[in-house]
Formats: C-alpha cells, structure tokens, sequence
C-alpha cells in the first residue's frame, strides 16, 4: 500500500508542478501582452493601425476632390450605380493618390470608401443633380418665357404634372428646343457629325 501510497503521491506532485508550471506559462504570457487582449480589441487596433495609415499617406476626401469626383461622375450619370460611384472613385484615387491606392488592401479599401467616402459623394452628388435640376428649369423659363411656357409647382401632384407635361404649350415649347439644340450641334461639329 505504501507504495501505491507514494506513486498516487507522486501523481499529485507531478500533477500541481504541471499545472503550476502552465499557470506560471500562462502568466509569463500575459505579463508579455502576447495574449492579453480579446480579438475585439485586436480588429478595433486593426481599424486604428489602417487609420494611421490613411492619414499617414495624407490622403484627405476634402470637398475639392469629392466636388471633382462627383463633376465627373454627373457627366456619366445622372442616377448614378453604386458602381459607377466606386469605379470613379478609383480612377480618381489611383490617377491622384496613386501611392495610396497601391498600398491599401481590396478589403480595407471597401471598408474606408464605404464608411467615409461614399457618403460625401452621395450627398454632393444629389446637391448637384439638384442645383443642376433646377438651372436647367431656370433656363427653360427664361427662354421661353411665361406666355410660351406655362408655370408649373415644383411640388404638384404626379397628375397635375403629367397634364402639364401633355399640354400643347409644352410640347411646342419641346420642338422649338430640339431645334435649338439640333441649330448649335450642327454648328459645334458640323452637319455630318450629328
């Protein structure tokens, strides 16, 4: 018995000094900080270490190039996609900031233009299709004039708009700017580029 005695004693030595030497393991590990923070904190380091980045490549969506991209994009499309936005963004940042664009991972660039970029283009992009909206009526007006061209709400009702837009005052309007336009087309670039 003596000897099951020692050998069971032995175990329990054996088995405290394994578990004293793991825990002094685990502790040597999180005095060193290897493992001492959960992985929420390691992503939310991720994001600011990328942050750093960004700003240590100095690149700023400020409003002049927000303005420029969304100059450009308006050219292509009125109602623009959200991949029309992306695409022309990356034109912009790779003929630009091409340094940046280099560097930054697919992943990690999603990430940045969706969160930061995206929706500065969006609303310069909705204030210009607006102001853009309202030069255009602002010039229809003016040209025409209200004897030719009968006022309308901006903010009347769908049929009330659609009445408008049927009326022969509007649709002779219509023709006289087709041949407006087809008078300065053919005088820009001639009458067989048309």
């Amino acid at each position: 018995m003596s000897s099951k005695a020692t050998s069971s004693s032995k175990r329990k030595k054996s088995r405290n000094a394994h578990d004293s030497s793991s825990k002094s393991v685990r502790q040597q590990i999180e005095d060193t900080s290897i493992i001492s923070t959960p992985p929420i904190e390691v992503s939310r380091i991720t994001v600011e270490r990328i942050l750093s980045k960004l700003s240590s490549l100095e690149l700023k969506m400020d409003q002049s190039a927000v303005k420029r991209i969304v100059k450009e994009l308006i050219k292509i499309a009125i109602y623009p996609t959200q991949s029309q936005f992306l695409s022309k963004t990356e034109e912009f940042l790779s003929e630009n900031y091409s340094e940046f664009y280099k560097r930054v991972s697919r992943r990690n660039w999603i990430s940045y233009y969706e969160n930061n970029i995206f929706p500065q283009l969006l609303d310069k992009h909705r204030s210009h299709r607006g102001t853009l909206s309202s030069r255009i009526k602002d010039t229809m007006f003016a040209i025409f004039g209200d004897d030719q061209l009968p006022p309308i709400n901006s903010s009347a009702t769908l049929e009330k708009i659609s009445i408008w837009k049927k009326s022969q005052e509007v649709r002779n309007c219509y023709k006289k700017l087709n041949t407006h336009i087809e008078k300065i087309l053919v005088k820009l670039y001639g009458p067989d580029n048309t």
